[in-house]
This record gives C-alpha cells, structure tokens and sequence, in this order.
C-alpha cells in the first residue's frame, strides 16, 4: 500500500492572460490568480505466485483525488463563439479510481499459459460553463462530468 501527495503547479498558459487570438470563434484567456492544486493517490497492489502450481495473480487498486482543482470556465457567446478559461474550483475535488485484476494459469501439462483479466475505472471532474443565450443566461453552471465505470 502506498500514498503520495504531488503539487500541481498551474501552467504558463493557464496563468498568462494575454495569449494569441488564432480562432475567432474560440479566445483563451489565463488566469494570473491561480493556486497550485493538490493531488493525493492512494494504491494497493496485491501479487501471489506458485511456483508448484505455475498460478499467478495479480491485483492493483488505485484512488486520487485533487483538492482545489484548476477547472475550464468557459462562456458561450449567443454567436457560439467561446470564451475559456480557468479557476480554482474550492470546496469539491476531482477524483478518480480503478481496479485491475490478472490470473494466470497453466493449462496442457504448462504448455499453455491462460490469463484472465479484468479492469474498471470512474471519473469525477468538474468545469464551469456559462451561456449568454438560454434558460442559463448570466450565470455560471457547475458541471460534473462522470465517466461511468467501464470494463
């Protein structure tokens, strides 16, 4: 089992607020205010072989989640022309998690080797969006976009 905490620092792009125009339907603008987001990772591995039975198996677990999250902010003009950028999103954390399961097994005498593997994932993120048009119009709405568990 092990924990790390890492920094993410914000990049230059997303500090500079000033940043070449080269799609008139798309602006991004920096945020010069940003805070560093914090990242923490939580994962497990598991792993048992025999050698009499030629078996393995194999686990791995992992969770992250990121505490202050940099997240788009994006305003969408009646035109559909875009306006993005970013901001510390406090109070909420994007996170992640996955599983990951391997056994392998000798089949024929151990000519054959059988593996079975499965795997699943989840996302949690969030982002802001504004809409100048609309039922929304003037205000910002937080997003949460999830990815449901995939195998």
């Amino acid at each position: 089992m092990a924990y790390q905490s890492s920094n993410i620092i914000p990049s230059f792009d997303q500090l500079q607020p000033l940043q070449p125009q080269t799609n008139p339907l798309f602006q991004q603008i920096g945020n010069p205010d940003l805070k560093r987001a914090v990242n923490n990772n939580i994962s497990a591995n598991y792993n048992a072989f025999s050698l009499l039975k030629g078996t393995n198996i194999n686990i791995n677990g992992n969770f992250s989640f990121v505490n202050n999250p940099i997240v788009n902010k994006t305003t969408v003009m009646e035109n559909s022309a875009q306006i993005s950028s970013y901001e510390n999103l406090s109070g909420k954390s994007n996170w992640n998690g996955g599983l990951n399961i391997n056994h392998m097994q000798p089949l024929a005498n151990r000519r054959i080797n059988f593996n079975k593997s499965a795997n699943i994932r989840y996302n949690n993120s969030y982002s802001y969006t504004k809409f100048e048009s609309g039922q929304s119009q003037g205000e910002f709405l937080l997003n949460n976009s999830k990815t449901p568990p995939s195998a």
